[in-house]
């Protein structure tokens, strides 16, 4: 991979992302309870990198919006964002998945 097709790492080059959004509409609270939404919008398994374009592009977005988006992230692990549906249990899981995946490195 030469330079020009790396991802930019410097503190402009990328965002984070909150798959679950820090102000959920009323389409994700059909998944979330307002006590659930509080308590996971920060939660490692719910946040991912994105470039900023991108994630003022897909804001508070439905999910199926947004993980059309991931798919075209520079970053593999926002690329692996595949569930089918964002709910407690997904989230829970990834965030489970990231921590195994923290241990090993």
């Amino acid at each position: 991979m030469d330079a020009s097709q790396r991802p930019d790492l410097s503190e402009d080059g990328f965002s984070i992302e909150h798959v679950l959004p820090e102000s959920p509409t009323d389409e994700w609270r059909q998944n979330f309870t307002d006590l659930e939404a509080e308590e996971m919008a920060y939660r490692i398994g719910n946040l991912t990198p994105l470039k900023p374009g991108l994630n003022r592009q897909v804001g508070n977005e439905p999910y199926s919006t947004k993980q059309e988006a991931y798919q075209k992230s520079v970053y593999m692990l926002t690329k692996e964002v595949l569930a089918e549906e964002w709910t407690p249990d997904t989230l829970a899981r990834r965030q489970e998945g990231l921590a195994k995946r923290a241990v090993h490195i």
